[in-house]
């Protein structure tokens, strides 16, 4: 779609596959053109709490408000674009999970009837029908969205204020990014430091027993 390789699976739209990938699909890609590398210097990033401006329509939750800004949650392993599944205590409404369908953003945290909340990301619907106890503050929207299935995180709640100057910082620093950016001057391809690193998980081959066999003791002297 207008020379993008991204996909919208939910929509059958996207290229080279408008769905999820399966074993056996190929991507094509273009040779390197010798060109400089370059890297970016990123600044880091807070490992703080999530700040969520509260409401719309928090004033359904009573005390359950509480109960989700001083409670640990994880991401469950079925999210996906459209919404991140939360795992936690179970959020209570107090009228009834269903209101008058309205407008939502990115970032905006549903409570379903199962009391378990969605936060609503890239791929949500325009409106919705669910309360929504709070929105996730731009400025930690994109850092909320690489926390990992199953690790901890808290909300801490910000006013409108102070959520409109942290969007004004993040503007700033993402203004800064191409000064971040430095050519390679040389590159060592460190093959055991690249394994080491686990950077998608151990690499095997079906038909090499050597990549997914830990030898003996015994063996590893005889190759010695």
């Amino acid at each position: 779609m207008f020379g993008s390789l991204a996909v919208n699976a939910r929509a059958g739209l996207g290229s080279p596959y408008s769905r999820t990938l399966q074993a056996g699909d190929e991507l094509q890609t273009a040779a390197a053109n010798g060109t400089t590398e370059h890297r970016i210097d990123l600044p880091p990033l807070s490992d703080g709490p999530i700040g969520v401006v509260m409401g719309p329509q928090d004033d359904e939750f009573g005390n359950a408000k509480e109960l989700f800004l001083d409670s640990e949650w994880k991401i469950s392993a079925t999210s996906d674009r459209m919404g991140y599944r939360l795992e936690g205590p179970e959020i209570k409404h107090l009228h009834g999970h269903n209101i008058v369908t309205d407008g939502t953003v990115n970032g905006s945290i549903q409570v379903p009837g199962n009391g378990q909340p969605i936060v609503l990301m890239s791929d949500r619907n325009t409106t919705g029908g669910y309360p929504k106890i709070a929105t996730v503050m731009t400025a930690d929207l994109g850092r909320f969205a690489q926390i990992p299935a199953g690790r901890g995180f808290r909300f801490k709640a910000v006013g409108v204020t102070e959520a409109q100057a942290e969007a004004r910082k993040f503007w700033e620093m993402l203004r800064t990014l191409p000064d971040r950016i430095r050519a390679i001057e040389s590159f060592d391809l460190n093959i055991d430091a690249l394994q080491d690193a686990n950077v998608a998980g151990a690499a095997v081959s079906a038909v090499d027993a050597g990549t997914w066999q830990i030898p003996s003791s015994a063996d590893a002297r005889a190759h010695d």
